[in-house]
């Protein structure tokens, strides 16, 4: 199987809930198996495991909804082809870190 990366986003620094601007996920090549996550970051390698996230649609009318709960770097999850979702609830994490989304074809 090969991957493909097809999203490259970094996190905000600070609190609240909403971690990064909005990104898409249906930018995902139609064969997609699966999405691998992968946290970089400048922290220690050993402290890039204790980084946790949820990714959230945007829905401007209603109440967001969570997509992918606790992810953390080498998390597989399902596809889920969604426009304008974003990082959020965030904790491990001192610094900004990048997750690139990789599609398993």
């Amino acid at each position: 199987m090969a991957e493909i990366l097809f999203v490259s986003e970094v996190s905000r620094v600070g609190g609240g809930a909403r971690s990064s601007d909005n990104f898409d996920l249906d930018r995902a090549p139609s064969n997609a198996k699966n999405f691998r996550f992968v946290v970089e970051s400048s922290l220690q390698p050993e402290e890039i495991p204790n980084i946790r996230f949820d990714i959230v649609d945007d829905i401007s009318s209603a109440s967001d909804k969570v997509l992918y709960s606790g992810v953390s770097n080498g998390y597989v999850g399902s596809v889920k082809r969604d426009r304008g979702v974003y990082i959020a609830y965030k904790s491990g994490a001192t610094k900004p870190f990048k997750v690139k989304i990789y599609a398993t074809v």
